[in-house]
């Protein structure tokens, strides 16, 4: 539990930092509290994450929940139901590394006259579970290292960009609801409502504990290839739905800048 410290902020920003041993591979999970006037509390997902838990198995509609008093995390299996009160995701925070020596060790970006480009869209799980990809069936099926393999067809079509679906952190499982005439669980292949802006989707990844990595990697490769990588956002609603819907960050922390409302306080987007 580590309290904001004043000398971190500036003006209605506020920062904090954490020390590492100095392993590579560490990282910690954290959740920001917030505390209201009436001295009630919330906690919330830092919606500017880079990584996040939560999301390993497609499908799999997984929670976590915090004791109050001791900050003890737990998981949960989500109940069916549109909202439950706990996390969907848990935020990660790793070592970085300086952005002189990143930018030295990536390949030059390619950049092609859009009047001469080609663009194929395309979805990470679709496309790399076609009959007709190499790695359909496979354990990298489905990810961004699968991806990787659909190069040489994309540049026997003469294509210059690729441009991918949501491949932001979204919830798959954000309408979990029993259906009578429905006997499988309805889930959101698309991905057209972000849960975190900052952070790839997590089972996109063939290495879960590692998605970042695997992503800049999957885009390396593209532009080692002399392909450019667009990507399909999402800015004009989330994953948090309307009044009735989740409030993972962006309806605690300042709705009035994250969404358009009405007047009487109800959401447009």
């Amino acid at each position: 539990n580590v309290q904001l410290d004043t000398s971190y902020q500036f003006g209605d920003v506020w920062g904090w930092e954490a020390e590492f041993s100095g392993s590579a591979e560490e990282h910690i999970v954290y959740l920001i509290q917030l505390q209201e006037k009436d001295g009630s509390t919330n906690l919330v997902i830092d919606p500017f994450a880079r990584e996040s838990f939560g999301g390993e198995h497609w499908g799999r509609p997984i929670g976590f929940v915090v004791d109050e008093e001791d900050f003890r995390l737990s998981v949960i299996s989500r109940p069916k139901s549109k909202v439950f009160h706990g996390m969907r995701r848990l935020p990660v925070l790793r070592q970085e590394t300086p952005t002189d020596e990143l930018t030295a060790s990536r390949p030059h970006r390619p950049h092609h006259p859009l009047e001469q480009s080609v663009i194929y869209e395309c979805h990470v799980r679709g496309m790399t579970n076609s009959p007709s990809i190499s790695v359909s069936g496979s354990s990298q099926s489905g990810t961004y290292r699968g991806l990787v393999e659909c190069i040489p067809y994309l540049k026997a079509l003469g294509v210059t960009a690729i441009e991918l679906l949501p491949v932001f952190d979204f919830d798959e499982n954000e309408r979990i609801i029993s259906d009578a005439e429905i006997e499988h669980t309805v889930l959101n292949y698309w991905g057209y409502s972000p849960l975190l802006f900052f952070a790839p989707k997590q089972n996109y990844a063939s290495d879960v504990e590692n998605p970042v990595r695997e992503f800049k990697a999957m885009v390396d490769k593209f532009h080692e290839a002399d392909l450019e990588i667009w990507l399909d956002v999402v800015f004009n609603h989330t994953a948090e739905f309307g009044e009735n819907g989740y409030a993972d960050h962006f309806k605690l922390l300042a709705p009035d800048q994250w969404y358009l409302r009405e007047k009487d306080g109800s959401y447009k987007n």
